[in-house]
């Protein structure tokens, strides 16, 4: 197994059929992180109104789906710093939303991203590059409160858009929809029409994309256990470090010469990343400080796997083609 996939199995995985390897690192305080939703298989919803709205620049392409059971389910394409952006947004389901709290009653990111990692489309297993959750406080869940959750990159949109030719889309756990196929139709041909793909085009895989994701999920993590392990006056937080990481990563996912300015926006996100992140890692202190020096150290494995993963492709991109 390369450094690719080493990295993949600890962040939470490419492939739907692989156990997240955090669990070898996330134990004792964050234990609950990694738990899955215990939810029955729902029922799949019928789809009764679709409406396909009105573009805008931001979002050129969006629908708003009704099923049969009352909830919202819309889907957005945008385009976000050059990166095109499926996220379909799901409303209408307080009761799966109110489990994603902690003890302390405090909203619970991680564990809302670790149990909601895939999405099944008319049959295919997709993996999702991002689920958010956006309520702070049980209290304030009702039934507008959303979830979030992103494909990312051109070549997981057209994935996307593919597989919505057929019914069905299903988050384990969370919603399951049928009769997708016609009510997704226009959103499909709008969102052709506006990336400039034909209908069942292949986009190659980008690698470098792939591995950039796989880094800014991980170095989130590791700048958490970092500030955690900090406030458990466990360890220092090594800002000479992280300026280090941050460095090393905008030259491996924007190298070359012309990519100056896009280096030096990239750092100016990570370094608004960081901060936010110490503020959640100040939190999980409160939680409890058992084992934050080690969770400290082993999350910047995955860290570096994905900055070597984009710096050998940089040089070799032939190993990456398919056999």
């Amino acid at each position: 197994m390369g450094a690719y996939e080493q990295g993949l199995n600890m962040a939470g995985g490419c492939s739907a059929d692989r156990k997240p390897g955090w669990a070898n690192y996330l134990r004792s305080p964050i234990a609950a992180l990694m738990l899955m939703l215990s939810a029955s298989a729902a029922t799949a919803e019928v789809i009764v109104t679709h409406e396909l709205l009105e573009k805008r620049d931001d979002q050129p392409c969006k629908v708003k789906l009704r099923t049969d059971a009352g909830k919202r389910v819309g889907f957005y394409l945008s385009r976000d710093e050059e990166r095109w952006k499926i996220e379909a947004v799901i409303l209408a389901n307080a009761e799966v939303y109110r489990r994603f709290f902690d003890d302390q009653r405090l909203s619970d990111a991680f564990r809302f991203t670790f149990a909601l990692k895939t999405v099944t489309i008319g049959g295919q297993i997709l993996k999702l590059q991002n689920a958010r959750f956006l309520e702070v406080s049980p209290s304030g869940v009702h039934k507008e409160t959303l979830g979030s959750f992103e494909f990312k990159e051109l070549h997981n949109v057209a994935k996307v858009l593919d597989a919505m030719a057929k019914d069905g889309f299903e988050i384990d756990g969370l919603i399951r929809l049928d009769t997708t196929a016609s009510a997704l139709a226009s959103f499909r041909s709008c969102a052709y029409e506006t990336i400039g793909l034909q209908e069942g085009q292949h986009v190659e895989t980008d690698f470098r994309a792939e591995f950039r994701m796989l880094f800014e999920h991980t170095f989130r993590i590791w700048i958490v256990f970092l500030a955690t392990a900090e406030h458990c006056q466990a360890a220092q937080f090594d800002e000479a470090a992280v300026n280090n990481v941050i460095l090393r990563a905008s030259h491996a996912f924007y190298p070359g010469l012309s990519n100056w300015r896009k280096r030096a926006s990239y750092r100016d996100m990570l370094n608004r990343d960081v901060a936010k992140a110490q503020l959640i890692g100040a939190s999980e202190a409160l939680k409890g400080c058992f084992l934050a020096r080690p969770l400290a150290e082993k999350t910047r494995i995955p860290v570096d796997m994905a900055i070597e993963e984009a710096e050998v492709w940089n040089r070799y991109p032939l190993r990456y083609w398919p056999r």
